[in-house]
């Protein structure tokens, strides 16, 4: 019998094919009509339209079909896409918030009810391309994925900013908020760069 060992755990090919049916049956528990669940509380899908989704469709594997991939990937790009980054949450959600401002429990509120992260470009791009790499041309790709990092590009070469901020509100972006200079804004804004050069 064949088995497969990765350090101290082995498994036959017949345990593996069974935990991969309940993986996947696990996850099919947050797809919803056009999004995923944000979590599963007590049995019972959150449906709060947050980027969480885009990050684990994202991944080098899938659990949906393209399809429903590709439904998320639309509600993303009409809530949550911003010229700075992806709202951490929809602005069609009552809690969502459009600015991120006052004492520090106020902004720490903020932080994923609506205020718009850079990095969050990262999961987005990758996911548009994972649905669009084989339909449409690499002009065309490059086209899309650059019109949307265009601002921040733009100010890097034109000498406006020196390094991607955090967070922008959540509402008419226009301001950089929190850490100036981001470590994970500018790595997914480079990131970006290396797959446009790629196509």
């Amino acid at each position: 019998m064949k088995r497969l060992k990765v350090k101290n755990h082995a498994l036959t090919l017949s345990e593996l094919r069974n935990l991969v049916e309940k993986v996947h049956g696990s996850l099919r528990l947050f797809m919803g009509e056009e999004t995923l669940a944000d979590r599963i509380d007590r049995d019972v899908p959150i449906f709060e339209f947050r980027p969480n989704a885009l990050i684990a469709l994202s991944l080098p594997f899938d659990f949906l079909e393209e399809e429903e991939m590709a439904k998320v990937f639309r509600k993303a790009q009409e809530e949550l896409l911003t010229p700075y980054g992806l709202r951490s949450l929809s602005f069609r959600h009552p809690a969502f918030k459009k600015r991120y401002l006052g004492n520090e429990k106020q902004r720490d509120m903020a932080y994923h009810q609506g205020t718009v992260w850079a990095f969050l470009f990262l999961p987005f791009v990758k996911l548009y391309l994972k649905l669009y790499r084989r339909k449409k041309s690499p002009v065309e790709l490059r086209r899309e994925i650059s019109g949307w990092i265009w601002r921040l590009r733009n100010g890097f070469l034109k000498g406006h900013i020196a390094s991607v901020a955090e967070v922008w509100d959540g509402e008419d972006p226009h301001f950089p908020k929190g850490a100036p200079a981001q470590g994970w804004s500018v790595f997914a804004l480079l990131e970006i760069e290396e797959i446009l050069q790629k196509l």
